[in-house]
């Protein structure tokens, strides 16, 4: 390798070397001394989370029990990018090993997120909670998912006094929930099952089903799915 080559290298390398650098720092630092008391890590347990994450965390906690959670990197595409937690008097558990890629946000108001071992979110999907969230071990969450417990705004008919009504969604374990569907309040999605592209889910899904349309409709029982 001649001497202009190995200066190209070593340019390439150095911005790398710089971020990775900057990423240790911010997490072993920065974030440790503004929400050191907000965050609870139980067992062998870890968070590393990208220095351009937006947090916003009031009389709130990430809890991490026996796993690592990641926000803000992708490694399969080796991308790195903005996250959003946004708690306010909500609760953050993980449970096991749990990875928020670039661009995924999560809002909780008087609620709890519950996230199980090996579930993978990609951004920009939004999980955004009044009432409880859910997600079970090795569930799969595609890009530009929103699961919604509520309706974000008091409403109601004529005679009725107008209400913000929050229903707890569970997607149990091993589910994939394809690129932009919308799950809302209320809804359970059974082990298993895989929610179809583009699809609305407005009612329950059956285990090791898979339901795809708007609103969201069986298409086939006993699937079998992979990551």
């Amino acid at each position: 390798m001649s001497y202009r080559e190995s200066l190209l290298k070593l340019l390439r390398l150095q911005p790398r070397l710089v971020s990775h650098a900057y990423d240790r720092l911010y997490n072993r630092f920065f974030f440790r001394f503004f929400y050191g008391s907000n965050i609870v890590l139980i067992g062998n347990s870890g968070i590393r989370i990208h220095p351009s994450t937006r947090l916003n965390i009031h009389n709130s906690r990430i809890i991490v029990e026996n796993g690592v959670l990641s926000v803000g990197y992708d490694t399969v595409f080796e991308s790195k990018g903005v996250c959003g937690i946004g708690l306010d008097n909500s609760t953050l558990h993980i449970m096991g090993s749990v990875k928020l890629h670039p661009h995924a946000a999560i809002g909780a108001q008087n609620s709890t997120v519950m996230i199980g071992n090996g579930t993978v979110i990609n951004g920009p999907t939004s999980i955004i909670s009044k009432g409880g969230v859910r997600i079970g071990e090795h569930c799969h969450i595609a890009m530009n998912t929103t699961i919604l417990d509520c309706d974000m705004h008091k409403h109601a008919f004529a005679g009725e006094t107008p209400q913000d009504i929050a229903k707890e969604i569970i997607i149990k374990d091993h589910c994939w929930v394809g690129h932009n569907v919308t799950i809302l309040k209320g809804v359970t999605i059974g082990e298993g099952s895989i929610v179809g592209a583009h699809s609305v889910v407005t009612k329950d899904v059956e285990a090791h089903t898979m339901v795809a349309g708007v609103p969201a409709r069986k298409i086939k029982d006993n699937v079998i799915w992979e990551p």
